[in-house]
């Protein structure tokens, strides 16, 4: 079992927390579509968690992944330190 250190769990859950309340007025309006209505709060949570692990996380949103024949979706990159990108 991992020991995950309390502070990093500590923020980890707060970025959780203010994933759903974004996300909450969002789809309880109803308008638009649900998955644009998650775009943004899910780039703030993966970046708020990123930077609570101290790793760099670039989103490259609509791209395509061709290899599996899916839809156009959000591709994650976490840069080795110190290599350019």
């Amino acid at each position: 079992m991992m020991n995950i250190p309390p502070s990093l769990a500590q923020k980890v859950a707060a970025a959780v927390s203010r994933f759903g309340a974004r996300v909450k007025p969002k789809l309880r309006d109803g308008g638009g579509g649900p998955e644009d209505q998650l775009r943004a709060p899910i780039e703030q949570l993966l970046a708020e968690v990123a930077a609570a692990l101290g790793v760099e996380l670039v989103l490259v949103g609509e791209a395509s992944l061709a290899a599996l024949a899916s839809a156009r979706t959000t591709r994650l990159a976490c840069p080795a330190p110190g290599l350019a990108t």
